[in-house]
């Protein structure tokens, strides 16, 4: 099992100290690619129902559904438990809602 760096740790109570928010979401989205490439795939969905929706930061929440997306569907694949295939949907169906709405953005990303 992939440990989270005790300076990981240090930065999730500094934020939380400070109620920086832009410093926790940044954090979690650096474990989610940690996890999501050492393949813990459980653990990055666990820290995306973590990560509070902010509906006001696109870019947050796209990288937030991408990776919910795809470890979803490799738990989905592995497992072939329907929760995780219905969390990976919804995660797609998401992405396709933000295509729709910022064509120019998701085409030149």
């Amino acid at each position: 099992v992939f440990k989270i760096c005790s300076s990981q740790s240090e930065i999730n109570k500094i934020g939380q100290r400070t109620n920086n928010g832009f410093l926790l979401n940044h954090n979690i989205l650096s474990q989610m690619g940690l996890y999501f490439w050492s393949r813990d795939y459980v653990e990055v969905v666990q820290l995306v129902e973590e990560l509070p929706p902010s509906p006001m930061k696109r870019v947050l929440e796209s990288v937030r559904f991408f990776y919910q997306g795809i470890a979803s569907i490799c738990l989905a694949r592995h497992t072939h438990q329907p929760k995780w295939r219905a969390m990976g949907e919804e995660a797609a169906t998401w992405m396709s809602q933000m295509k729709s709405i910022s064509n120019w953005n998701f085409e030149n990303k």
